[in-house]
């Protein structure tokens, strides 16, 4: 029985073994779209409140991974398209980054010069290891189109890497 199918039960242990094992690239999910670390917390944290609500919903057949990819994916697009709305506020204190490894780091800066979809692409294939199938399912492209972009988009980023080294 899958986690979300427990978690639609309304297993509490069955929801913090799913945060444990999805956490970390729930948030670079987000981080990959909001480009703010409080943002990508908070659209994190949005995610499994969501799942929580949403494990009945769940249809079986679609891999979980995909699943909550596409949660964390459409909350982190609301929470963008909202601050794009807001009006700028003042500047915050820097506080403490959360801690994950220097490469991914540098990983997400380097992959700012891709557009957004085609980062997306790149994030969801490396940090996530989605298949490009379910990566076309979540985006709502062609599995074709996914495949090729994420060619393209790993070329250009070689190319920018022997500009630099």
């Amino acid at each position: 029985m899958g986690l979300i199918n427990q978690i639609a039960k309304g297993d509490m242990g069955a929801l913090e073994d799913l945060y444990k094992e999805h956490k970390t690239y729930v948030f670079h999910i987000a981080l990959t779209i909001l480009r703010d670390t409080y943002l990508a917390e908070d659209a994190a944290q949005e995610t499994f409140i969501r799942i929580q609500n949403n494990a009945g919903k769940y249809r079986f057949g679609i891999s979980e991974k995909a699943w909550i990819t596409a949660i964390a994916r459409n909350i982190a697009i609301d929470m963008h398209r909202k601050r794009k709305y807001e009006v700028v506020r003042e500047e915050q204190e820097m506080e403490e980054q959360p801690v994950f490894p220097e490469d991914k780091l540098e990983f997400l800066s380097i992959i700012q010069v891709l557009d957004e979809t085609d980062r997306e692409i790149v994030c969801m294939r490396i940090i996530t290891g989605l298949k490009h199938r379910e990566i076309a399912q979540i985006l709502k492209l062609n599995t074709n189109a996914v495949k090729k972009r994420y060619e393209r988009a790993l070329g250009k980023l070689a190319n920018g890497m022997k500009e630099v080294g």
